[in-house]
């Protein structure tokens, strides 16, 4: 991720690919940019294949739906829309661009890295798990966000 200094908008790169003897990828991602805000979810569905991939959708389609919430709100919503799945590992970033922060929370294997453009790492603690629709705590980190950092 990096900010177009011409557009002030935040760009993306992604890359996705099934396993090799799946037709699809168990995992998924929701980006949504407005002039408040960045959001970014990315999801493991657990194990390969339609179910990964029903589970991982599961979450994505909760955050396309509620991207205007915080990142509490979405996950716990996200973990319900698992409840019928085999479950997912999750992570969700949410950067509010009025007061230079960004909020994030994940559940499970996914690993997050932001690079600021003055090299300072910041890397929030992952909680240890997946999301099935179970009643959990989550924890959500707020971090300082410098424009033209990286993640």
């Amino acid at each position: 991720m990096t900010v177009d200094p011409n557009t002030k908008s935040i760009q993306t790169h992604i890359y996705q690919e099934p396993k090799q003897g799946n037709v699809c990828c168990g995992d998924s991602y929701y980006v949504k940019e407005t002039d408040d805000y960045f959001l970014c979810a990315v999801a493991d569905g657990l194990g390969s294949g339609e179910q990964a991939r029903a589970a991982s959708v599961a979450v994505t389609d909760v955050a396309k739906a509620h991207h205007h919430l915080d990142v509490d709100e979405i996950i716990s919503k996200c973990n319900k829309a698992t409840r019928h799945t085999r479950g997912a590992a999750v992570a969700i970033l949410k950067i509010d661009k009025k007061h230079n922060e960004f909020h994030y929370t994940n559940v499970g294997n996914i690993r997050f890295y932001l690079y600021s453009p003055e090299g300072k790492l910041t890397y929030p603690l992952p909680i240890q798990g997946f999301l099935s629709g179970k009643i959990q705590k989550f924890r959500t980190q707020t971090f300082p966000y410098d424009s033209g950092s990286q993640f």
